[in-house]
């Protein structure tokens, strides 16, 4: 266990540990954890159970956490304990743990025409145009035809391990992860789509654990041009 890992506030992160030999009679493994630089390390209540040597931990820092801390890093090492005296410590993991963008969405044109927003907290997806499902906008058009749009998420920066996609009928067509967070691309429904058949666009914004929110256009080609 060290070194360093973004995760998103509020969900659990996966800490895995090796220990060789064996304890001192008495002595036992502790998760311990700094709340900010320089601050002392403190006894966790997460408790650590070998299998074979090894060890899965799970950690979760909420944002009332971050708050009374005053910080969103959070250190966590493994102590050798005996009879309250340490007696030994790993080398310490720090997670940069941040609070999510509040929303994702897909844009019509470099200023925004069509669009459709999910907010990360509920996943809803609001539409900015046309009618709406519970998971998608709907949207017809006059295809084939090359149209631009952009994926954007609603903050001023994209934090670190976060990722930005734009799919066009589940292929990429653009992804980013720098702070700026948006990426958009050129999309055409192929000369050859079925007329009345849906052809999702969708902005994904996914978490360094994977968790995916997503806005999604489903575009019907109406074969009139």
């Amino acid at each position: 266990m060290a070194g360093e890992t973004y995760a998103q506030t509020g969900l659990p992160v996966e800490l895995r540990i090796a220990y060789r030999g064996s304890l001192p009679n008495g002595a036992k493994l502790q998760l311990r954890s700094q709340a900010k630089y320089l601050a002392p390390y403190v006894a966790s209540h997460v408790r650590v159970k070998l299998h074979g040597g090894r060890a899965t931990l799970h950690v979760t820092v909420t944002a009332a956490m971050e708050a009374a801390a005053g910080s969103a890093v959070r250190s966590y090492e493994i102590a050798a304990v005996s009879h309250g005296h340490v007696l030994a410590t790993s080398t310490a993991v720090s997670v940069f743990w941040a609070v999510p963008p509040p929303a994702v969405e897909v844009l019509e044109g470099s200023s925004g025409g069509q669009f459709a927003t999910a907010t990360t907290t509920t996943g809803v997806v609001t539409c900015g145009f046309g009618s709406s499902s519970a998971s998608a906008c709907q949207d017809t058009a006059a295809y084939p035809g090359e149209v631009f749009f952009s994926a954007e998420v609603t903050a001023p920066d994209l934090p670190p391990m976060w990722t930005v996609k734009l799919l066009f009928n589940g292929q990429a067509v653009c992804t980013n992860t720098t702070l700026q967070g948006t990426c958009s691309g050129m999309i055409t429904v192929p000369a050859n789509a079925p007329v009345g058949q849906p052809n999702p666009l969708t902005a994904d914004l996914v978490s360094p654990q994977g968790k995916t929110t997503a806005a999604t256009i489903n575009i019907t080609n109406t074969g009139k041009n």
